[in-house]
């Protein structure tokens, strides 16, 4: 369901599978640690970002605790944490944490593993929110050159690698190769996950942002309606992903001249 983007019915389960594990071989059993940690990412999907938070810190610290710092399940937590922390705008202790996963990752499994891929492109992604693209660009480059190589092109953390080679030109004003990854990365999550997945959504707003940066603002507008109407249907007009659409939208109609449309979809805007 998770996967699917069903994030409604995940939770519900994930919860009660929480409470099944609890309850017939412990809550800090290394196994439930897992599903807690499973629970966690489910959370912040959902927009529950605090518990979320408090969620993952409990399971990393019980983790490390039993485990140990470098084992696997600690460094995944670790991963889904700075994640969390990286949407909570608390980008800082998300770089932190992501170095410390890629350290371990490329010491106990070498570069070519999977989870040492996506943790070169987590890193990658932290610098590149905080605008530091000369720190993100070797690392995203790498990431891809890598997942392109070991996952193949139909991979999702390749599609992922690709999109974020796409935001490495946006963040360098260097708006047609922009597109080109992008166009590239949405067109493979269409085929692999369909097009209404979150990740593809996340795509497709990229993307119709950098068309709206290269002077295409109705390309842009038509995608961004489009995509607000799934994510709002599926997480809510205050879901986190379908307010990023909406700043988007808002960021297109401020450009255009359009500032009435700017204005009112600014109505909806949370705590606005």
């Amino acid at each position: 369901m998770y996967y699917r983007g069903d994030y409604g019915h995940a939770e519900e389960e994930s919860r009660k599978l929480v409470d099944a594990k609890s309850a017939a071989i412990g809550i800090n059993h290394p196994e439930t640690l897992i599903t807690r940690q499973t629970l966690s990412v489910i959370l912040e999907a959902n927009g529950k970002s605090e518990e979320a938070i408090e969620v993952a810190v409990a399971v990393a610290e019980e983790q490390e605790r039993q485990l140990g710092a470098d084992h696997a399940d600690l460094l995944a937590t670790l991963n889904s944490l700075a994640s969390f922390y990286d949407r909570a705008d608390k980008a800082e202790e998300a770089t932190k944490i992501r170095q410390r996963v890629l350290e371990a990752r490329r010491r106990t499994l070498g570069v070519e593993h999977p989870d040492t891929i996506r943790a070169i492109g987590n890193l990658a992604h932290d610098f590149l929110r905080r605008g530091d693209v000369v720190n993100a660009r070797p690392l995203a480059e790498e990431a891809v050159g890598l997942a392109k190589r070991i996952l193949g092109m139909r991979h999702v953390d390749t599609l992922v690698a690709i999109a974020r080679m796409g935001n490495v030109f946006r963040n360098e004003n260097k708006f047609d190769e922009a597109l080109t990854w992008l166009e590239q990365a949405t067109t493979g999550a269409t085929e692999y996950l369909g097009a209404e997945h979150p990740t593809t959504c996340e795509f497709r707003i990229l993307r119709a942002s950098t068309l709206a940066r290269l002077n295409r603002p109705e390309e842009a507008e038509a995608e961004l309606l489009a995509v607000h109407a799934i994510l709002k249907d599926r997480f809510g007009e205050q879901g986190r992903r379908t307010q990023e659409a909406v700043r988007r939208l808002i960021d297109v109609y401020t450009d255009w001249g359009k500032a009435d449309l700017a204005e009112t979809w600014r109505g909806k805007l949370a705590n606005e």
